[in-house]
């Protein structure tokens, strides 16, 4: 029997103000393909995966960053960082790190750093956790001023963007837990302040407010950085924590000055909108989009780039091989209402995809084979 076509049977959002144009809508699955002229319809719906505890943070009302590398992982979670293992136990003590409402950025220096260790930045300022003897390091920033808003590290250098502003530090070479104050860039092709940084294929993105540019190492010791000529956005991201380097470029949740609320991905320099009228419609309804949060998962040869909007009931989930969106969901059955499911950050550690839950300190295996703890008990 030959395959059955029916066109727009099969998809993901496209509810729109006018029910009369568009009114499908999809909570809870994802849209698979097939390959070609194998199985029976080229498109099929699967559920969303389930998940099951793997530990908690005590204390924690919120899980806010989770990092993976070389056999080992790490957690901020409230107002506490520390390295978790395969059996669900915590190191302890835990180090202290500043709390507030956006994520942790926990960023690697690589194996070759002469100070091994993580660069941690919360609430404004930043630590850097030692590899080796599994302590923290105090960052010696003499001058520099506080707070910074995230951190990353690129080719041994740590980078922190100051808050409000056009500027951003960057460490010593092989040692980012010491940065001068005199030891900054600043954007020069464009006044609005940066929005997020996002290290990318060893480029250094700074998306601003409204424009983004991209920077490249020099190789100078004393100038590092510097934006790549003729490289410039006319596309700044609303959101700094929805900006990251999924499946070989960049995402964000972008504005300008006409406006914000798309979604983009660059194709090579240029932004690329992967939302759609649905999307925008959905995200429009929030009363502050720069308070969402993205993060990412590969499964099933699927990758997700994941919103998560704290002021509306669903989480707004691409799947970029399908080039599908689709909402994620929680159901109360006592409130009867919806809420965004667990994610905030994601880690693939110890062969599990492991997320951190915005609602609670707990952080949860996410499989496809699980059936359950998809709903609020």
């Amino acid at each position: 029997m030959p395959r059955v076509e029916v066109p727009g049977f099969v998809g993901g959002i496209g509810r729109l103000r006018g029910r009369q144009i568009g009114v499908e809508d999809g909570w809870n699955y994802i849209v698979f393909r097939t390959a070609p002229t194998h199985g029976k319809t080229a498109d099929y719906l699967q559920k969303i995966p389930g998940v099951t505890p793997f530990l908690s943070v005590p204390g924690a009302t919120s899980v806010r960053g989770l990092f993976s590398e070389n056999g080992r992982a790490f957690v901020g979670a409230g107002g506490i960082f520390t390295e978790f293992f395969s059996d669900g136990t915590l190191r302890t003590p835990f180090v202290p790190i500043v709390e507030d409402a956006n994520p942790v950025t926990i960023s690697s220096g690589g194996a070759n750093i002469t100070d091994p260790g993580l660069l941690v930045v919360s609430g404004g300022t930043g630590i850097v956790w030692d590899l080796v003897t599994n302590t923290q390091i105090p960052i010696s920033a003499p001058g520099l001023e506080l707070p910074y808003s995230m951190g990353t590290v690129i080719d041994l250098y740590g980078i922190v963007v100051k808050t409000d502003s056009i500027q951003f530090n960057f460490s010593n070479l092989n040692n980012f837990s010491v940065f001068d104050a005199a030891d900054f860039a600043a954007r020069s092709e464009a006044s609005d302040n940066i929005s997020a940084i996002v290290r990318n294929h060893r480029e250094l993105w700074v998306l601003g407010q409204l424009t983004t540019e991209v920077w490249q190492d020099t190789g100078d010791v004393d100038t590092p950085f510097a934006p790549i000529p003729g490289v410039f956005l006319e596309q700044g991201c609303i959101a700094p924590y929805s900006a990251l380097s999924v499946d070989n470029t960049v995402f964000w949740l972008g504005r300008n000055i006409q406006g914000g609320g798309i979604v983009y991905r660059a194709n090579g320099y240029t932004p690329e909108r992967v939302s759609h009228d649905a999307i925008e419609l959905a995200l429009s309804l929030s009363s502050d989009l720069t308070r969402t949060i993205a993060w990412s998962m590969q499964m099933d040869g699927q990758t997700f780039y994941g919103l998560y909007v704290p002021d509306l009931p669903e989480q707004l989930v691409f799947n970029i091989a399908t080039a599908s969106w689709t909402r994620w969901a929680r159901w109360d059955p006592q409130a009867c209402v919806w809420f965004p499911w667990f994610a905030r950050c994601h880690c693939d550690a110890f062969g599990k995809h492991l997320v951190g839950d915005w609602s609670t300190g707990t952080i949860y295996e996410v499989s496809p084979t699980f059936y359950g703890n998809t709903v609020i008990a």
